[in-house]
């Protein structure tokens, strides 16, 4: 007798069945799964990640610790259940990211060969070679501008190497080198010093020459601030901010007055100034009272790009010039001088109207503009700030709240504030992860701290739940502040920040966080070694909201310093109770 063959009646049996069945919504019935239906741009589907199959030593270590030590402790995540791994990883990488070299500067391409031609002893009295500042301008240009230009870069160069003064200043070439240095000393550490003597010879400039009422000197101006707050002396940063805006609100850029005259009366008719005008006022405030740099530049005659990718850059800005100005309603509804808008600004309604606009813009997106393997770096951290602001508008309705947060323009029965938060903190997880993966030089910016520190305020809240994927994240967020700190002393504070929440929540156990402190203080040794900004070393401080959440009733606790001395204050009680 031959034996019945055996038919499956299921696929339960199949090893690679939950391979399979991840890539099916498990329910109809959730917000998530409209939004990725009705929305895709704003909310690809998520397909699931082997965590395991991912390069953990290079994600979740920083980068800049010594060999040595992360021989001894790259399998420290091991012992929390995350397994260790040497394979590669298995998504499907952009074939044109670039990796990361940390140590003596490559021979990095040049982001536009003119720079070739850069005689950097015209614009500066510090001395360097021009091989050096060609590259430090051209990583600014390939990892900073294009998320926010707060200047034409076509304008800017053509004076640079010109040497002439229109669109260029000894002011504005100091202020910017100093902020470029920064980022650049992942790559030749010796410009860690540079980046304050660029520091203090632009602050000579401005003592000497009072009435400096341009264009380069407001964008100067932001250079210097973001400097400032980068470096932990919010102090002087605040001075440059106050006097940015002074002089933008006089040259009629933005803030203006009744009976104010408009910068479109002084530069009407004058192409090149209209769009530099553009390009610093809607790199500062949003909106401002001029058009946006697409705007104006598809009003003139055509003009040459100063590299290949300028168009797809400026697309990038203004789709993220709309975004900041449904952004800033919000803001000025829950912060402005009115304290905190009409009762109807402060709803759930007001909340799902706004968001309604987002989901607006993002189907909006051009092509080049959606989200996809071959996006650039500039196009990834536009959808993080979108996600960020999505969370930010419903923020006030998740935590801690008792009363109805429905929406009532979805179909899905259980649409609710903290469905379209979960959806954007998946959306905000998942950037993170690819940027970390695919943009190894763009990690090199500040701008993706956004996503670093989103994540974290959300991960620390998963604490403790079933599965381990919240550990992941949030060892990655460590690790991507840790790198920050190696060029951007400030975010020393960050991560005490981030430890300090961590605690709180039991995410981390106090043996973590005793290698974490012994990694920041090998990664805060160059500071020990190099001048401070100012005239004194002053208290370092960093005033920006850390904790998003504690925001909402209290923002002062809720600033990186106050949260880092918080840190301090709880291991020193722990320690003291060891004893």
């Amino acid at each position: 007798m031959h034996q019945a063959a055996s038919i499956p009646t299921s696929l339960t049996f199949n090893p690679e069945n939950h391979v399979l069945r991840s890539f099916i919504p498990q329910t109809r019935n959730s917000l998530e799964f409209e939004l990725t239906v009705r929305h895709p741009i704003a909310y690809p589907t998520l397909y699931p990640v082997e965590f395991q199959s991912l390069p953990l030593d290079t994600l979740l270590n920083p980068t800049r610790i010594s060999r040595s030590q992360l021989q001894s402790s790259s399998t420290w995540y091991s012992r929390l259940g995350l397994p260790s791994t040497s394979q590669p990883a298995p998504l499907h990488i952009d074939s044109a990211s670039t990796e990361l070299v940390v140590g003596p500067a490559p021979c990095r391409p040049l982001v536009d060969d003119r720079l070739r031609n850069l005689s950097i002893a015209f614009w500066t009295d510090v001395h360097m070679s021009n091989d050096l500042a060609a590259r430090i301008i051209s990583l600014y240009l390939e990892v900073d501008y294009p998320v926010l230009p707060i200047f034409n870069a076509e304008l800017f160069l053509d004076d640079l190497l010109r040497q002439r003064h229109y669109f260029c200043s000894r002011l504005l070439v100091c202020a910017l080198m100093s902020w470029a240095c920064q980022a650049f000393t992942s790559i030749s550490p010796e410009t860690r010093e540079l980046s304050v003597a660029f520091f203090s010879e632009a602050d000579t400039i401005l003592a000497d020459q009072a009435q400096l009422n341009t264009l380069t000197t407001v964008s100067a101006l932001q250079f210097l601030c973001m400097t400032a707050i980068t470096q932990g002396r919010d102090d002087i940063a605040s001075r440059y901010l106050r006097r940015g805006i002074a002089i933008g609100k006089a040259m009629g850029l933005f803030g203006l007055h009744p009976g104010k005259a408009s910068a479109d009366a002084w530069v009407d008719g004058y192409r090149d100034w209209r769009i530099a005008a553009s390009y610093t006022s809607w790199g500062l405030e949003s909106p401002p009272s001029l058009p946006t740099p697409v705007q104006v530049e598809h009003q003139s005659a055509p003009h040459v790009g100063f590299v290949n990718t300028h168009t797809f850059h400026i697309e990038s800005f203004q789709a993220c010039c709309e975004l900041w100005t449904i952004f800033n309603g919000v803001l000025w509804t829950r912060y402005g001088e009115d304290g905190g808008g009409s009762l109807y600004r402060r709803s759930l309604a007001y909340a799902e109207e706004v968001y309604s606009r987002l989901l607006d813009w993002a189907g909006r997106l051009p092509l080049e503009l959606i989200r996809c393997l071959e996006s650039n770096h500039a196009v990834m951290m536009m959808h993080v700030y979108f996600h960020a602001i999505v969370t930010d508008v419903f923020r006030p309705f998740v935590h801690g709240t008792e009363q109805d947060t429905s929406l009532s323009s979805f179909a899905t029965p259980q649409a609710s504030a903290e469905g379209a938060y979960a959806a954007s903190i998946n959306q905000l997880k998942r950037l993170l992860l690819l940027y970390k993966l695919n943009f190894r030089t763009a990690t090199l910016s500040v701008h993706w701290q956004t996503s670093i520190v989103y994540v974290a305020n959300a991960i620390v809240r998963e604490a403790g739940a079933t599965s381990v994927e919240w550990r992941y994240y949030l060892y990655l967020c460590i690790a991507g502040l840790e790198d920050l700190y190696g060029s951007f002393r400030a975010f020393g504070l960050i991560v005490k920040a981030l430890l300090g929440m961590a605690l709180e929540h039991n995410a981390i156990t106090p043996e973590e966080v005793k290698r974490v402190r012994r990694e920041l203080k090998e990664l805060g040794q160059p500071y020990e070694d190099t001048n401070p900004l100012g005239e004194d070393r002053g208290v370092e401080v960093a005033s920006w909201i850390i904790n998003l959440d504690l925001a909402l009733t209290d923002p002062e606790a809720a600033q990186g310093s106050n949260l880092a001395a918080r840190f301090d204050s709880m291991v020193l009680q722990d320690g003291e109770e060891s004893n």
